[in-house]
């Protein structure tokens, strides 16, 4: 998009570079390096903190469940991660449906996993998961059927991937209201003995 603050230092260095290329420069002997910091350092501070995080990211990339995945804006955020090296993303969601959004809008995720939480192949993931949820909240409403049943759904396999260490973050809400999101979270990651209010 216009405004997508990453334009700034693509678009100067490849028009210093062009300008070089053609002999229109009046410098020719330049530090790419040095200047594309320039360029950063003129994006303000935010910008700055939030480089020195995407590179903390890139250091140690960490596997990064999309629940929302059937839905454009994430496919779109998830190969952003991928491309900058950010993250490696997980897809949840249908694999036909994510495909097909994927297809429809050229965007390049073929070599990401896709995860369906409802899918037969997923069966023995979701009764194992079951089986955690179960033990967590088993006199707090819930059975060992509601627990295998609550896998089905998306933030619920993802909260567990990430509980039981097969996913490093879960990025969700978009589609669903904020109690939906959030009641999986506090069932399965729990939160730390000294916090009451969320």
């Amino acid at each position: 998009k216009p405004m997508d603050p990453r334009l700034l230092p693509e678009v100067s260095l490849a028009v210093a570079k062009a300008a070089i290329k053609s002999k229109v420069a009046l410098k020719t002997n330049i530090d790419w390096n040095a200047y594309e910091e320039e360029l950063q350092h003129r994006l303000g501070k935010e910008e700055n903190v939030l480089k020195v995080v995407i590179n903390k990211a890139k250091q140690y990339k960490q596997r990064v469940v999309f629940a929302d995945a059937e839905n454009f804006k994430t496919l779109k955020a998830a190969q952003i991660v991928k491309d900058d090296g950010i993250a490696i993303p997980i897809l949840m969601g249908n694999v036909k449906k994510i495909k097909s959004l994927m297809k429809e809008n050229n965007i390049d995720l073929n070599d990401v996993e896709i995860i369906d939480p409802k899918d037969d192949a997923n069966e023995k993931k979701r009764c194992e998961y079951g089986e955690l949820l179960f033990e967590k909240r088993c006199r707090k409403g819930y059975n060992m059927h509601e627990a295998k049943k609550a896998m089905r759904d998306r933030n619920y396999f993802g909260c567990m991937m990430v509980e039981t260490g097969e996913a490093d973050a879960l990025i969700t809400g978009l589609t669903r209201k904020y109690p939906d999101i959030i009641k999986p979270v506090i069932q399965i990651v729990g939160v730390e003995e000294s916090v009451n209010k969320i």
